[in-house]
């Protein structure tokens, strides 16, 4: 049935450390298994953490806002209190990026007790720049994805919200291919 079909293509990544992270790596483990960068990214979390991945991370990678989905889910009565503090971690994230410093980079030593760091820089040299990138502005080198021209925490043009549906323009780029990416740190290629 359908369980077997997911299965095989299933993988984890087990390096993130923070919201930015378990996007990056996704992407960067998703590569390391197929060879190819992913064509559409789609990530489940929490609806009160939509405009972070959607406005803050997916600007920061400059990943194509049309190849990006946020499907967002309630907080199972959490909500109301965990939307405060979202509040100040978006700020946090405004304001750095990449996570590298401050609180955000605090956080991260502290998820990383035995500094084992990540292997992303190895097996994906081609990110290997926007992974060691760290400062308030964005990472302006290349990337294997189409460049988008935005500043962290732009709104999408004509004020609307990212796609709660998951329509893209359906246009791939050769050597690359579908992923999810979920904020449980898995990744796989179904969308």
């Amino acid at each position: 049935g359908k369980a077997d079909s997911v299965a095989p293509r299933a993988f984890t990544e087990d390096f993130a450390r923070d919201s930015l992270e378990n996007v990056l790596f996704s992407i960067t483990r998703f590569h390391e298994l197929t060879g190819k960068v992913p064509r559409k990214l789609t990530v489940v979390g929490y609806e009160f953490k939509r405009d972070r991945f959607v406005d803050l991370h997916r600007a920061a990678l400059r990943f194509p806002r049309d190849r990006f989905v946020y499907i967002g889910t309630g907080a199972a009565g959490t909500e109301e209190r965990s939307a405060a503090s979202e509040i100040e971690v978006r700020a946090q994230f405004n304001a750095d990026p990449y996570g590298c410093s401050g609180e955000l980079g605090r956080k991260r030593r502290e998820r990383d007790p035995f500094n084992v760091g990540q292997p992303y820089s190895r097996t994906n040299p081609e990110l290997a720049p926007l992974l060691a990138h760290c400062g308030p502005e964005l990472f302006d080198g290349n990337l294997p994805w189409p460049k988008e021209k935005e500043r962290v925490g732009d709104v999408p043009s004509g004020g609307e919200r990212a796609s709660k549906t998951g329509e893209g323009n359906g246009d791939a780029e050769k050597g690359e291919e579908s992923a999810n990416a979920e904020t449980s740190n898995h990744a796989h290629d179904d969308v």
